[in-house]
């Protein structure tokens, strides 16, 4: 319906009452601003009068932030990100932040979200690299209070001289004590320190395709990339380094630099960034990093035990990854005397997910002989649990594990 002039009545002039007083109002007339009304009226000076003036910046921050994380349903997110941030900005300057669709609900978060970055930025180190000519600029995360940081592999492996600035300390000279290219790990060691905040690692058990995460980007915590896990248990290759098992994210390169740690919507830390692939950041879990660096710590090197298995990656009916279908069992192998059997749906190990060959032979890959492991298992419409005994002998052949 066409609505033309003279379609409604004009209200009278007492049709809304008597104006408010000045002080309820958010508009005054030029002639009720007194001395006031001298200032600039235009817009581009108001603005910059605006943003200037303390606490209109940080203000504008956080009224950017929260649009944003309302306009993209964010809710429960930005109470934690209150949080983090003001408990982290020393200064009017924003950190970088990069938002992410997929967040979990307000009490997957936690409440100590904003304590547990801090707790872990303590322990989070600068590392400077010269490898092969080139410098490398990355982070480190100090896994012992004697001065023993968890780094990159691909950035420090073979370096000629690294330099580490450890929170709140001056730059020191750090020597590599201890590689594992194939899982992207490498360790090394600052002289002459003790009682350093060391990082608690998690178990990355919470961890599923599109759960939220965060890399801290800075030492203290004061900095961090926000986003999702775009893909467990996956292949990439980082600087030239084939990985053995990864998480994706959507988290991009250029906010997460390598040794980035990443935590869980609680906090926990559950992996470390190894550096980037197709532009975004990449990292090794938790279920990959412990016992990795607890061999490197003692001995130096990772030795892997032996399963005794054949398999391929199974799917649901919607093509989605389901586990591990065992195709062979070797006779007297650590999974032939548990009592696994070619058929079975191996779903899980020490209750962390399995979805693929990938991601066994990553929750398998620090496993030494004589280390025991829960293997969970679909076996037609039952599902069970076996006690493994990993051997540390390996035969030759097609074994996956």
């Amino acid at each position: 319906m066409a609505a033309f002039a003279g379609d409604f009545e004009e209200p009278g002039d007492d049709a809304f009452g008597a104006p408010l007083p000045p002080e309820d109002r958010l508009w005054r007339h030029p002639s009720e601003l007194g001395t006031a009304a001298a200032l600039s009226l235009d817009p581009v000076d108001v603005r910059r009068r605006w943003l200037s003036s303390p606490p209109s910046r940080a203000s504008a921050w956080t009224a950017g932030i929260v649009g944003a994380l309302l306009a993209t349903g964010l809710v429960a997110l930005g109470t934690h990100l209150a949080t983090a941030l003001t408990t982290h900005s020393g200064t009017d300057a924003a950190p970088p932040v990069t938002t992410a669709v997929a967040v979990p609900a307000a009490g997957q978060l936690g409440v100590g979200l904003a304590a547990s970055i801090r707790r872990t930025g303590a322990s989070i180190a600068s590392v400077d690299a010269t490898t092969g000519g080139r410098q490398h600029h990355l982070l480190g995360i100090v896994v012992r209070p004697d001065g023993i940081v968890l780094a990159p592999a691909a950035y420090v492996s073979g370096a000629s001289a690294v330099q580490v600035t450890l929170p709140g300390t001056v730059p020191s000279v750090a020597s590599v004590v201890a590689v594992d290219r194939r899982s992207g790990l490498a360790l090394l060691r600052v002289n002459g320190v003790t009682g350093l905040p060391v990082a608690s690692l998690g178990t990355s058990g919470a961890l599923t395709g599109h759960s939220f995460a965060l890399a801290i980007t800075s030492p203290g915590g004061g900095h961090f990339a926000i986003g999702t896990l775009t893909r467990l248990d996956t292949s990439r290759s980082v600087a030239g380094l084939p990985l053995a098992d990864v998480v994706a994210t959507d988290v991009p390169a250029s906010d997460a630099p390598p040794g980035s740690a990443l935590v869980d919507a609680s906090g926990n830390l559950v992996g470390m960034v190894a550096g980037s692939a197709n532009g975004e950041a990449v990292a090794v879990p938790a279920w990959v990093v412990k016992p990795v660096v607890t061999q490197l710590l003692e001995t130096g090197r990772v030795v892997h035990g032996w399963l005794g298995i054949t398999g391929v990656t199974a799917t649901h009916s919607e093509f989605q990854p389901a586990g591990v279908r065992v195709t062979s069992v070797v006779p007297g192998s650590a999974a032939g005397i548990a009592g696994l059997r070619a058929g079975d749906l191996i779903t899980s190990v020490d209750f962390q997910p399995i979805e693929s060959v990938t991601g066994l032979l990553g929750h398998l890959y620090g496993e030494r002989g004589g280390d025991e492991i829960l293997v969970g298992v679909e076996r037609g419409t039952t599902d069970l649990f076996y006690r493994v005994l990993i051997q540390s002998q390996r035969p030759a052949g097609p074994v996956t594990g």
